[in-house]
């Protein structure tokens, strides 16, 4: 999963303006930009900060809607996938900024209970750290990607939108789940989870996305 958010908005708040889903199977469970039910300009003006990002997901200031889906209509979608506590998500944050963001929007119409819970979260960002501990790296999505796949030249180039961004995590992720699943006992791999795997297994894709 990855969100693209204003931080700060004008009120403190980090806003919501891209979401992105997707499974194990390589299905996009939802990709939109977050409609505010109020025009561009209005958006603007709760903006303070990160205008090219804004500006990415909106376009210039406008008299027109903001686009895409309201976050009613993005709780409808995660509840047609059945998302919820089973739920494992996996993140390029190095903190829970994207799970915290989401589960704040959702509890302004009462569907936290969406959310898988934050023990469910794998950060992608923190398990590579733990594994190249030895290496001094930059570990901004785009250069590790940029590492690892350095045939890939255009996908980075679209860095910061949450498509994009979720198709780099999902493939860097999937390097490094071959990799430790060979040369590191299985811990290491939800390292960053806060729990063990329990139940889960690495071939079992239903409950998993990214």
């Amino acid at each position: 999963m990855d969100l693209e958010f204003l931080f700060p908005a004008v009120d403190g708040s980090r806003l919501m303006t891209q979401i992105c889903i997707r499974n194990a199977k390589d299905e996009e469970v939802i990709n939109t930009t977050i409609n505010h039910n109020c025009n561009v300009r209005e958006l603007y003006k709760r903006n303070n900060g990160r205008i090219a990002l804004l500006r990415a997901a909106t376009g210039p200031p406008s008299d027109e809607p903001t686009p895409g889906k309201t976050i009613e209509e993005v709780a409808n979608k995660l509840k047609e996938y059945k998302f919820g506590t089973d739920v494992y998500m996996i993140v390029w944050s190095s903190s829970f900024c994207d799970w915290t963001i989401l589960y704040k929007s959702l509890k302004q119409i009462r569907g936290e209970g969406l959310m898988p819970p934050r023990t469910n979260v794998l950060r992608v960002n923190k398990a590579l750290k733990t594994a190249l501990r030895e290496f001094k790296l930059y570990y901004s999505l785009s250069d590790i990607y940029r590492l690892l796949l350095p045939d890939d030249r255009e996908l980075p180039l679209l860095a910061h939108t949450a498509g994009p961004d979720v198709l780099m995590t999902q493939k860097i992720t999937n390097i490094y789940f071959q990799f430790t699943r060979q040369l590191l006992p299985l811990a290491s791999v939800w390292h960053y989870l806060e729990k063990g795997p329990g139940d889960l297994l690495l071939d079992k894709a239903d409950g998993l996305v990214w």
